[in-house]
């Protein structure tokens, strides 16, 4: 076994819960990729650990199903032989809160007290998944479970579980098992020391495609004067981290981010990049020839490249990673600096047509550029007009920032 199939099977063998399974309400099952998670539902069902199964699931920023995840699964399941009217299919979550929360909405409107589940999630998922679970439904009984396959089995081109992916996503998840519970997501869990040394390995491997932004302290960002790029970078920066960067030239929004202390170099070179940045993340518009992503490579830091947010479900409501669902004329009282922009939606619209600028209709793209266009000016009213644009469309797309894209 090569050092990295080592040092993930060790990540593996920490991710799986080995709970026993005592039969249940219900069978809750997560929706994904790997069709084998439906499958090994329908079995467990066909075994009579439960008389129900519901499917959850719409599709995950990585689905490649085409529909709902939960009809997929569904389908699944009778071609094995469970009835139809024993299904229950939520088919809007995409992420494991969401999944919660929209079930319990389910449940809620049929009225069903349901009490212990088996859920049913993908084998490297386990241990998230009841970390989550015992936060945000902390009154049901539960166990955890998944396709029944060892670390040397489980990778499958045709139930889309890629081997190179599984172990990034396997990655990116034991920092969310570290670093969710301080934000409020799952139950703290003791991690041992050998898988601890196998994930910190993994990332020097370049296996960060599912990195987490929270745990990276000292960040630089490479084309850091555009909209989404200069308001990750002040977020950051207003969470704590050192915040760095560089852009081809000088602008009002570098301006802007030198006067609330972030260092901003006009030029890109390798020398750019701190010697101790812990992640470097660089706009879709960066080439893989620029000499600051090629220095980030060369020294094995993790990169993560920004694209624009696209997670607005309708004008001016989003929806965060626990399932709450955010909209400007029905905003819950929730914790958040950030919410404000969503309370004053007034002051927002005020401000455009006061410097006799059309109001932004439409999601984060709209948002956005318009953005774009006030920044052209020089104007300081423009530029805070803009400002609270982009911090608008930000967000708007709050689930995706929270989970680093």
């Amino acid at each position: 076994m090569n050092i990295v199939d080592r040092d993930a099977k060790v990540i593996w063998d920490y991710m799986l819960m080995h709970q026993e399974l005592r039969p249940a309400d219900a069978i809750l099952v997560f929706g994904s990729n790997d069709t084998r998670v439906a499958e090994r539902a329908a079995d467990l069902y066909l075994q009579h650990y439960a008389p129900l199964i519901i499917f959850s699931g719409k599709s995950g920023k990585n689905s490649t199903l085409g529909r709902p995840e939960a009809d997929m699964f569904a389908e699944i399941a009778i071609a094995r032989g469970v009835p139809e009217d024993h299904i229950l299919r939520e088919d809007q979550a995409t992420n494991t809160g969401e999944n919660i929360a929209l079930t319990r909405k389910l449940l809620a409107e049929k009225d069903l007290d349901l009490k212990t589940f088996i859920i049913v999630q993908k084998p490297y998922m386990e241990r998230r998944t009841y970390a989550t679970v015992k936060k945000q439904w902390p009154e049901i009984d539960f166990a955890v479970t998944s396709p029944q396959l060892s670390f040397e089995e489980y990778p499958d081109t045709a139930h889309h579980a890629d081997k190179d992916r599984f172990i990034s996503v396997m990655v990116g998840d034991l920092r969310r098992i570290k670093e969710y519970p301080t934000l409020g997501f799952q139950i703290p869990q003791d991690i041992p020391d050998e898988v601890w040394r196998a994930c910190q390995d993994l990332e020097k491997a370049g296996y960060t495609k599912h990195a987490l932004m929270q745990s990276c302290k000292k960040v630089h960002f490479v084309g850091i004067g555009g909209i989404g790029m200069s308001a990750l970078a002040q977020m950051l920066a207003h969470d704590g981290a050192v915040v760095t960067g560089s852009d081809r030239e000088e602008s009002p929004v570098t301006e802007m981010l030198e006067e609330e202390g972030i260092h901003v170099v006009v030029g890109q070179a390798a020398g750019n990049v701190p010697t101790d940045a812990e992640l470097v993340v660089y706009s879709d518009a960066v080439p893989a020839d620029n000499p600051e992503r090629a220095e980030a490579a060369r020294r094995g830091i993790i990169m993560r490249e920004y694209r624009p947010f696209s997670s607005v479900r309708n004008s001016f409501t989003a929806r965060l990673p626990d399932g709450t669902i955010l909209d400007f004329d029905g905003m819950p009282d929730l914790p958040g600096r950030e919410l404000w922009w969503f309370n004053n939606k007034s002051v927002f619209k005020r401000r455009f047509r006061t410097l006799g600028l059309p109001v932004p209709h439409g999601g984060a793209a709209a948002t956005a550029s318009r953005a774009r266009e006030l920044l052209k000016a020089s104007d300081k009213d423009l530029l805070a007009a803009s400002k609270e644009a982009f911090f608008f469309s930000v967000m708007a797309s709050r689930a995706r920032l929270m989970k680093f894209f």
